[in-house]
């Protein structure tokens, strides 16, 4: 695999990520007469197969280190389950929230999915280590 090498390659490469993660809404508007919702699902089809090409060019570029294809097969399958079940719930959030952006709008729907996170975040830390401060918690 290749990584970054230096702090400035690094914040030059979230630089680029911002760049293309904001050009989304732009190739949204210039897709013409497409559901919100459905310009996700495609979208995110398009991003698995770049995903799987780059995983496949780049992951083999640094012969010093394991490959993708070795890292593949030496993780064991309860891994790769929980990588993939995180990556579909992930999308499935993605998807009702651009749904609910394209029905409520965009104000009412970050508001109402990052306070529905927060709660449902500190409650499921509160159970999950239920000795720690509860008002700091809930504060």
């Amino acid at each position: 695999m290749i990584f970054p090498t230096s702090f400035e390659v690094g914040i030059g490469l979230l630089i680029l990520s911002l760049l293309c993660w904001g050009s989304w809404p732009s190739t949204f508007q210039r897709a013409g007469k497409w559901r919100y919702e459905l310009f996700y699902f495609d979208f995110s089809a398009g991003f698995l197969l770049l995903a799987l090409i780059a995983a496949f060019t780049f992951g083999t570029m640094n012969a010093t280190e394991l490959t993708f294809r070795e890292n593949f097969l030496i993780t064991g399958y309860r891994k790769m389950a929980f990588a993939v079940g995180a990556g579909v719930l992930f999308n499935i959030a993605n998807l009702l929230m651009t749904a609910s952006v394209a029905s409520a709008g965009m104000s009412v729907a970050f508001i109402l999915a990052l306070g529905t996170t927060t709660v449902v975040g500190v409650v499921w830390d509160f159970i999950a280590i239920p000795d720690a401060n509860a008002m700091l918690m809930f504060g």
